[in-house]
């Protein structure tokens, strides 16, 4: 869920470099490639579960709205434990952070075999 919610705020961010690090990354966790492709307009796919689909529109608000809404953060916090919903929320922040570096400073994507090993 973590790298679902990464590579969707490089999408939603314009960061290359986010988004072919962590879809990379992403599979070595768990996702799969129909999610890998599907991230970019998720809200119409089948592939997310429940849960996945709430940790996306909870990425999705806080990147495009600064903050979640009520119904959102209720919506997630029903289904993750305290701890997991503030990693979630730091994650997210942290990589919006990360893809306005890597924009503001140009940095060209890696080659893969440089970004996971």
């Amino acid at each position: 869920m973590r790298e679902l919610a990464i590579t969707r705020t490089g999408i939603l961010c314009e960061a290359p470099y986010e988004i072919v690090a962590h879809k990379r990354i992403g599979k070595n966790v768990g996702v799969t490639d129909e999610q890998n492709a599907a991230l970019e307009n998720w809200q119409s796919a089948t592939c997310f579960s429940e849960v996945q689909r709430a940790a996306l529109t909870f990425t999705d608000e806080i990147v495009k709205l600064k903050k979640p809404t009520d119904a959102t953060f209720q919506a997630i916090a029903a289904l993750l434990t305290p701890g997991a919903l503030i990693e979630l929320q730091l994650s997210v922040g942290f990589y919006i952070m990360t893809s306005k570096f890597l924009e503001t400073f140009e940095i060209d994507t890696q080659p893969v075999t440089e970004v996971v090993s």
